[in-house]
């Protein structure tokens, strides 16, 4: 009797060292999807210089949906962009886009805007962008219990993007 509750143990020990590594992961997958995906979308926006160009918010879209990422949806994803508190590291600043369909939560903030001065005199508007994405864990007791923490969250700022938007000069 005493060889077969041993044998259980280690079968035990076993498949929870296994649940574990998979766990990881499965989480590292999820990590690295959220993180091209965030990279990515500054990038663009760099490129493009605004979150409102038609040919950037498709990219950004098919990009998303080619390496897979699938940020948190349905009731979560409808909220989790309406933060604007700039207190206790959230993210602060308006929310400028969000996936369309809402397929997945990928939120961008434009920062507040500055000002520069060219050559010729003229402002133009600088603003930056932060990009949030989201690490999706799909186990419905998980979800439950973490629903609150921001850990699942990465977070990405452009550099300073000048436009075309000619401001009044801050002297």
């Amino acid at each position: 009797m005493r060889d077969a509750l041993g044998g259980i143990v280690n079968i035990q020990m076993i498949l929870i060292f296994i649940a574990v590594v998979s766990g990881y992961l499965a989480f590292s997958v999820n990590y690295t999807k959220a993180f091209r995906v965030k990279d990515y979308i500054i990038n663009k926006l760099e490129e493009y210089e605004t979150h409102t160009h038609n040919n950037a918010n498709q990219e950004m879209s098919a990009y998303a949906d080619k390496v897979g990422y699938s940020g948190p949806t349905g009731g979560v994803a409808t909220n989790v962009c309406d933060y604007q508190d700039g207190s206790a590291g959230k993210v602060s600043g308006k929310n400028v886009a969000q996936d369309p369909q809402n397929r997945f939560a990928i939120c961008m903030y434009e920062g507040a805007p500055t000002s520069k001065k060219d050559k010729e005199g003229n402002c133009y508007k600088r603003v930056y962008y932060r990009v949030v994405t989201f690490i999706n864990i799909d186990i419905p007791v998980i979800n439950k219990i973490m629903a609150g923490m921001s850990f699942f969250r990465i977070e990405g700022e452009s550099n300073l993007i000048q436009t075309k938007e000619i401001v009044s000069c801050e002297d």
